[in-house]
């Protein structure tokens, strides 16, 4: 349960950002840091600026 993203995530790669797991409100951000590294733990609120800005490794 709660794994299909994370496990779609480490089959496909690209860049993944998790929200902090203590406000999410679903328990998948939980499974993707146990799935392997991501790319960058933010609070909801700054994800739509680190995406415009390319998800934390530059532009997309």
């Amino acid at each position: 349960m709660d794994t299909e993203g994370a496990l779609g995530r480490a089959a496909v790669g690209g860049i993944t950002s998790v929200q902090v797991p203590d406000t999410a409100l679903v328990s998948t951000m939980a499974a993707a840091l146990a799935q392997g590294p991501v790319d960058t733990v933010l609070p909801r609120e700054q994800m739509p600026a680190v995406m415009r800005a390319g998800g934390g490794r530059g532009a997309v």
